[in-house]
């Protein structure tokens, strides 16, 4: 059987300020963490490519204002990813 492909999403990694300094210390394990349960590759990205949607890792609590001005930039859907620390799903439910 040949190798499967490997699919690769850029996504936008939210923090909230008072944590910028640790975002990737945040970001490590929970990219680690997707890639093993769902095989996909997050690729954290400052410029989101061109396209119809886009796809935002909330860290950390605090991000909902900054999501929803992604969200209002974008002409399509918004994925919206969390994790289970950091009051990141709480930020996340907050926003939608």
């Amino acid at each position: 059987m040949p190798p499967r492909a490997e699919l690769r999403l850029p996504v936008k990694l939210l923090a909230s300020p008072l944590q910028t300094q640790l975002i990737g210390s945040l970001a490590e394990p929970v990219l680690a963490a997707f890639e093993e349960a769902t095989g996909v590759v997050l690729v954290p990205t400052e410029d989101l490519p061109p396209g119809p949607g886009i796809a935002a890792l909330l860290l950390t609590g605090g991000t909902e204002a900054r999501l929803l001005e992604l969200a209002a930039d974008t002409p399509g859907p918004v994925l919206v990813l969390t994790h289970g620390a950091h009051n990141s799903l709480p930020a996340g439910l907050e926003a939608v």
